[in-house]
């Protein structure tokens, strides 16, 4: 299958639910793409050497994905030139669309007329949320759900083409969604959108932390790893692991010849 283009993306809103996973590492990367995944994203507030370091063997792990690279925040908020060098430098490294958590619809203009295309933000934005009390849904009053609208409508004319949507009611997010050109990409904002996105650390449930409402969980990996790694120890300490089938036997004759070798010295 060829992957997807930008075109080929705008032309998907509507059709059927995207599939989009913040993927960590090659190995989730590629078996993002053997099931079938849409859009990995890649990054995560880390320095944009970081991600570019990851990038092509990622895109080497999923050849047939639209690969989304986070930017980092100073490269979104410092300036429009810093937005635009950074934005391809991670498209020369193997990204398709560059992630812009933050950025406001007139520096996203700008990189949309440098044709680079970008996936917005909207909603509960983790890096501001001291602004606003702390993590919380956005839009639940009329007044906050008419901002986001109007900033929907901003990003839409600035030519973002997707944006995730994030702790936004499910009401706002379909209604955004059926007024906007970009695809919306639900993060805990309802089945209304173009699309839902997931961080594959929450699909898996492969960290000990907190895991936000908006989360499924398909495995437990931390709690098998910590099953799994129990019973390495009681294997170990009962000499029930390294068995024969693990260990490595040398020809007796062989075993003599080095043994006699040795003796001589």
């Amino acid at each position: 299958m060829a992957k997807m283009t930008i075109k080929q993306l705008r032309e998907m809103k509507g059709k059927r639910q995207m599939i989009v996973v913040n993927a960590p590492d090659v190995n989730i990367a590629s078996a993002c793409a053997l099931a079938g995944v849409d859009n990995l994203v890649i990054g995560r507030r880390q320095p944009v050497e970081q991600t570019l370091s990851i990038l092509p063997q990622i895109r080497a792990a999923a050849p047939d994905l639209l690969i989304t690279a986070v930017m980092p925040m100073d490269s979104c908020l410092i300036s429009d030139e810093t937005a635009i060098r950074d934005a391809l430098k991670l498209m020369e490294g193997g990204a398709d669309l560059i992630y812009v958590t933050g950025m406001r619809p007139d520096r996203i203009a700008k990189l949309t007329y440098q044709h680079i295309p970008c996936v917005a933000h909207l909603g509960l934005v983790p890096y501001f949320s001291n602004w606003i009390g702390g993590f919380r849904a956005i839009g639940k009053t009329a007044r906050e759900a008419e901002e986001l609208y109007r900033t929907a409508l901003a990003l839409d004319d600035a030519g973002a083409v997707c944006a995730e949507l994030e702790c936004i009611p499910h009401q706002i997010a379909s209604y955004i969604s059926q007024r906007v050109k970009f695809l919306t990409y639900s993060m805990g904002s309802g089945a209304g959108c173009d699309g839902q996105y997931l961080f594959a650390s929450d699909l898996l449930g492969s960290h000990n932390g907190h895991y936000p409402r908006h989360s499924i969980q398909y495995d437990h990996f931390f709690e098998r790893s910590v099953e799994v790694f129990e019973t390495f120890i009681r294997d170990v300490n009962a000499g029930v692991y390294p068995a024969e089938k693990h260990v490595i036997e040398m020809p007796l004759q062989e075993m003599e010849a080095f043994l006699q070798a040795v003796d001589r010295d």
